[in-house]
Formats: C-alpha cells, structure tokens, sequence
C-alpha cells in the first residue's frame, strides 16, 4: 500500500452537534495493516483525550495539509471489524434517526466487541504413559483422592474440567498436582456459551394443507425473483403461519443463505427456539435481551464463522451478522416492543428492509392483526398481501362473549372475576382443561387514594401514582418508571386520614382471587415482576404446556404467539383499559390484543371460548375484535386516520426537550418553536404541522422535566435535513448545558 495515506474515521463518543468525519494520517508502520472499517485509538480534541474510532474510508490525498494532521495512534486489533454492509446500516440509521454514528454502532455490533469478552474454552484431560503406569503398579496409593481421578479419566477420556472435578469429588488442586507429576495432560478448546442448545425436542412434521401450501407458493416466487421483496402474510389466529414460515425456511436454506426469525418480546422466544431447533438441530443461534454479554458475543461469532444459518431472537436480531441473507422474517408484526424507545430509535421493520435490499431477499411480516401502517402498504401494492382464512384443520374460531360489568358494579360486586368468567373457568377445570387470564396491568392495585382529600400517591421522582404491589404479606408502592420504592402509609401524607383506599387491581390482585376462588387449582402468573431471572419465561410457559399449571394469568407477554393445545378458554379482564390512553393508536393496540388473547383458545381438538369483561359493551372495537373481524375494523380504522391525518397517512415527528432546570427548560421550548417555524418558513417544499411545545404525558421522569412538540408531515430527505439543522443549531445555543433534545420518527406512543 502507498505511503502518505489519510484515514477519514468516526469518533464514536462525540455528540450529535460535531458527529462527523475527521482525518487522521496514517503512519507508515500502519499502511499496509489499515483499512475500511477496522477500529483505532486517535488523539480527538484540544487535549490528549485518546478515543475510539472507526476507520470509514482512506484516501491518498487530502484537501488539509498532512503535516497539520495528527496521526492515528494504534489499530484496534482485537475488536472484530465491521463489514461493508454494517457501516452503510450505520449510516442509514443515524440518518433515518437523528443519532451519532457511535450510538448506531452499539445497536448493530454487540457490546461485547468492545469490552473484549473472555473466549470459552472447555478443558479436558487425558491419561500420559506414565499416567497409565501410574494407575496400574498402584504407586498412588497413600493418595486415593488422586487416584480416583485417574481412574475417572482412564474411564472417560477426554473428560470435561467440571465433570471430572465433580464425579470424582475432588478439587482443582489435586488435579493441579497430577499435571505436575507428568501423568495426565490437560487441552483447551474453543466453546462456545450457547444456553439454548437443549431445546430441541424430537422433530415435528411440517405437512401444509392446501391453503398453507398455497400462501407458500406465493412467498416462493417472491423468493426466487431474486430481487427485493416484501410480503405480509395475514391469517387469522391459528391458521398455521407457523407451518408456512417453516416451509419458506427450507427454500432459502437449500439455496445455501441464511433466515432471520425476529419474535416481538422474550416471553415467545422459547417456542419458537424449540420449534425450529428440533427442525434444524444444531444450527439456530439466539439473540436477545436476557442473555449475558459473553453468550450475546458467542451466538455473534457463531454466526460469523458461518457454524449456523438461523437466528431467532427479539428486536436487536434483526442485527445478524449474516452475510448472505436470504430471508427475514417478523412474526407478530404490529407489536410496538419493534420499535426502539431509546437511541438509537429504530423500527425493525425499517432495519429489515434496508438488509432484505442489501442482500436482494424476501422481507416477509407476520400477524393475524397487522399494523395499520403494513396493510395500508400490502392494499398500495407496495408489500404482497398472502392471506390464510381459515384455522389449521378446520377448528372453529373462539366463541366470543361480551360481558357488560356494568350491572355487577351497580349491585355492589367489585370482584375482578366476574360470574360469567366464574362459571366458565370452572367449567374448563372440571373438563381437565385449561384456562388463561389477561389483565393489562401488573402489581396488586393501580393506585393507592385518599378519600378524604383525594390525594393519590404519588412518586415524589415522577409525575406518576404509584402502583400497590404486595410483597410478603406487605403492601409497597412502587414506580413502574424509575423504579422507587416505599412500603403504603397508614395515614395520608397530605391531610392525615386514616380513610386510604387501593383502587383498581392488577395481575397480583386477580391471582389471589383466583386462588380463593378454584383452591384446587394450580396458577401460574406471567408479568415483569416473575420473569426478572434468567429462564423465568421458559419455566414458566414450559409447566403450563406440560399441565403443571392450570391457569395462566399475565400480562401482554401471554396474549399473542402461544401454543397451547389444552387451552379452552380466554378471559380478559377490564377489555376496554386500552381504549381510553391519549394515543391515535388506541383501536388498533386495543383490536390487537383483543383478537390475539381470544385467539389463544380452542387452538387444539376442543372448541374455545372467550369472555371479554368490559364497562363498554357496545364499543365497535370490541364488538370487531370478538368477531375476529380485521378487514371492518381496518376500513374503520383507516378512514379515521385519513381524516385526522395520522400515520400510515403521514409521518409523526415527537421532538422531546428535556432538563432538570424547568425554568430553562421552558425558556428553550419557546426558542425551539421560533427556530423550527423560521426554519420550515425558509425551506421550499418542506410541509409541516406543528403542535407544541406542551408538557409531555408524564411531565417529570426521574427528576428531568419534559417539554414536548409534535410534527405532522413526511420523513423524506429534505425534511430530515430541516431538522438536522435545527438540531445542530439548537445545540450551539446556551441551552445546549441544561436542556436535552431529541427526535423520535414515528413513535411507538405520543
């Protein structure tokens, strides 16, 4: 490689305002070792500060003079460099997302790469000749302990580290000894941390009907067109979506690429991981949240060396490393756990998409309620639309009743379990079946009040109540945002009544209902607060599948995605909380659910039932919901957007300033508005609503106080532009040390 050369490289701590490219000279010791997207140490700023960069590009030439240039300090050798690929999605998420190019690179590589994760090793002993002679002329005798493990290994060969220790009861240091001596030897191999390589059962079949084999045929030839394509398939609950994922997985795998499987939240990750472990044995990664650091890093490497070709995982494993992706699939689209609330803040299906048009591969969705936003682009013709109608085997939809709530509350009944849902879990017990519960609130009680004064409990860090959780027989109020704690008063903080009363109830409260009510039965609750450990989800969900549990309650991780044949029946209680939230979104989340958790029943031999518990009974999204009726509710739906004009009709813009000065923070509010309106004012062609600025929903947050705008409009290259601007120029004026700013594209909630 020539001498004299320039590296134009990214800093990956700098923030938004200087995020761009700088250059660097490259010694002459580095020339021939350098190149695109390898990492380095460089001397960035006034000081000696020495930070981590990302080599972008290296240029014989440059428009500096080179001896004014200060030079690259050290290549970062042990941190794996990023492919073609990953540096252009990098990009295209901090263009799409207003964030640095260092903060897109923590969504796209592992942490791992950069805090230089141990590799495992697995450690196995063998027997040397003088081992052998040792253990056959007897000459350890006044040592049994050690003698013990030499016949543990003269047994088994290659025995692992652990086992060997274990089996023989013996400890570290009398192996230690033996290796001294010359009679055993020790080897180090590579392994790798891989916790759900278990989970594989014995191999299902996968025989289509005639409606699933049809929707495959139709994904094929999206397929083998070898271009770029889109596809949502659409099947009520139960129809076998599952069956024609699978079968698109052989296609793409026989061609030799690899398949993405992108699941909306951790709780579905053990079915699917079993599903298609026991299918493709061996050759199924995971990504996801719970995992550590280190497993995250080995399930990265495994997939770059090419030891798998299937990823399933949640929404961080649309991030792959694949190099020759054939397919990508998101089940449970229209779940907004797809969307990133912290930065970067991307949409998965935005991510896929870029990939799917990188790689010419099928990006295909998955939902038996898709979000407004895929099937306004399946009805333009922009996404295929692959449609399943009937359930798998012919089974009959869920019989749907809608209880009215109303006249238990009049006659003085504030039980959460209603008598008709009384009855019809009690019938299903004494069927020897199953039943689940759907409550879309955790802790014991929603809140805790004042009925003397009307004070409610407030969380003194946020501008939120407090939620009454029990733990071990005592009542503690706890912050389901920044997580404060405290045990409930006896009094009233503000007038010091004894008169306090906990309203409303969540998962806790309805499982000791329950419990008082079927004593016999065994429950099992599914919510943030019993999944926290590591493999909670799958203990859980396994012993219901097994019938270890005969009734599940839990929150949104219970509604959508589960299998459980012996399941009759689907309660949900307070069916219409989700209607009433400040969101555009409201129908559709509320539709969404609804049609998912009635879903879950009557999926096996038997009919299911569903009873729907509401205080609005004539609600057309409920009544839509219990028909299973998507097309009605979308055409309602849609023209309300229309209308309104809200997304898919439109782009949203949530603009958030945030401080912990409220004074500066309101003085900023006011000046952004000015800037953003001159701004729109001077740019031709760049059409935008503006609302705001206004309090946000939960005003202060862990002590910093939030100001809100909303702008209605289309995230195209010149209005993207308009607020990079503003952002940048916002950020050099004196509010830029009290006051945050940050932009949010199409939001997952307002």
């Amino acid at each position: 490689m020539q001498k004299d050369l320039v590296a134009r490289v990214f800093i990956l701590d700098v923030p938004y305002r200087i995020d761009k490219l700088y250059e660097y000279s490259i010694p002459t010791d580095l020339c021939d070792k350098i190149r695109t997207g390898v990492f380095a140490t460089v001397n960035f700023g006034k000081g000696k500060r020495q930070s981590l960069c990302l080599v972008y590009e290296i240029l014989g030439e440059s428009d500096y003079d080179r001896s004014k240039l200060k030079p690259i300090t050290k290549l970062e050798t042990e941190i794996t460099p990023l492919t073609h690929e990953q540096i252009k999605l990098c990009l295209f998420i901090s263009e799409q997302t207003f964030c640095t190019f260092g903060t897109a690179l923590k969504a796209v590589v592992p942490s791992a790469d950069f805090k230089r994760t141990n590799i495992k090793y697995t450690v196995t002993y063998t027997l040397t000749q003088s081992g052998f002679e040792a253990l056959s002329d007897g000459s350890l005798d006044k040592s049994p302990a050690k003698f013990v493990l030499l016949e543990r290994i003269a047994d088994k060969p290659n025995i692992d580290r652990n086992a060997l220790l274990e089996e023989s009861k013996s400890n570290s240091q009398k192996l230690k000894s033996l290796l001294r001596l010359g009679y055993i030897k020790e080897s180090k191999t590579e392994s790798y941390r891989a916790p759900f390589e278990d989970y594989a059962g014995e191999k299902p079949t996968n025989v289509l009907t005639e409606a699933q084999n049809r929707a495959f045929c139709e994904l094929k030839s999206l397929y083998e067109s070898k271009e770029p394509r889109a596809a949502l398939l659409h099947g009520v609950t139960g129809s076998g979506k599952t069956r024609v994922i699978k079968a698109m997985c052989d296609e793409v795998l026989a061609s030799g690429r690899q398949v993405i499987i992108l699941v909306p939240e951790i709780a579905l990750t053990p079915q699917a991981i079993s599903l298609f472990a026991s299918f493709y044995r061996g050759s199924v990664a995971v990504l996801h949240s719970s995992l550590s650091a280190g497993e995250r890093y080995d399930a990265f490497r495994r997939m770059r060396e090419g030891k798998v070709n299937i990823c399933i995982g949640t929404r961080s494993a649309v991030f792959a490393p694949f190099e020759n992706i054939g397919m990508i699939v998101i089940d449970e689209e229209q779940e907004h756990t797809y969307k990133s609330d912290s930065d970067p803040k991307y949409h998965t299906v935005d991510i896929a998409r870029f990939r799917c048009a990188y790689h010419n591969s099928l990006m295909l969705l998955a939902s038996a309620t898709p979000s407004l936003a895929s099937y306004y682009k399946a009805k333009a013709g922009k996404y295929t639309l692959v449609k399943l109608t009937e359930r798998y085997n012919n089974a009959p939809l869920p019989d749907a009743q809608i209880c009215d709530m109303r006249g238990e509350i009049s006659k003085g009944d504030t039980r959460a379990v209603g008598k008709e849902l009384y009855f019809e879990i009690k019938k299903a017990l004494d069927d020897g079946k199953q039943a689940i519960v759907f409550v879309n609130r955790r802790g014991y009680n929603n809140y805790l009040t004042c009925t003397k004064c009307g004070a409610t409990m407030m969380c003194p860090h946020c501008s939120v109540s407090l939620t009454n959780h029990t733990v071990n027989g005592r009542n503690e109020l706890r912050c389901h945002y920044c997580g404060y704690r405290a045990y409930s008063p006896s009094v009233c903080p503000e007038c010091k009544s004894e008169h306090l009363r906990y309203v409303g109830f969540g998962t806790q409260h309805v499982e000791q209902e329950l419990s008082e009510l079927f004593p016999d039965a065994v429950i099992v609750r599914m919510d943030a607060d019993t999944t926290k450990t590591k493999f909670s989800y799958e203990k859980i969900l396994s012993s219901f599948k097994n019938h270890s549990a005969d009734i599940l309650i839990g929150t949104q991780m219970v509604t959508k995605g589960h299998d459980f044949p012996d399941v009759t029946l689907c309660g949900v209680l307070l069916a219409d909380m989700t209607l009433y939230v400040d969101d555009y979104r409201a129908n559709e989340r509320t539709f969404s659910l609804l049609t998912q958790v009635i879903g879950r029943a009557g999926r096996g031999d038997f009919p299911g039932k569903a009873v729907i518990q509401t205080y609005n009974p004539d609600h057309p999204v409920l009544t839509l919901a219990a028909e299973q009726n998507y097309e009605a509710f979308y055409e309602n739906e849609i023209a309300l957007r229309r209308a309104l004009t809200f997304p898919p009709v439109c782009d949203i813009f949530l603009i958030t300033l945030s401080g912990k000065n409220e004074p500066s923070l309101l003085e900023a509010s006011n000046g952004f508005r000015a800037l953003l309106l001159r701004e729109i004012k001077q740019n031709d062609g760049v059409e935008l609503i503006v609302f705001g600025p206004f309090e946000a929903p939960i005003y202060k947050l862990s002590e910093t106080f939030r100001m809100r705008f909303v702008c209605k409009g289309k995230s195209n290259t010149k209005t993207r532009a308009l607020f990079r601007t503003v952002m940048e120029y916002f950020a050099k004026e004196k509010f830029t040390d009290t006051v945050g700013i940050s932009i949010d594209v199409n939001p997952s909630s307002l």
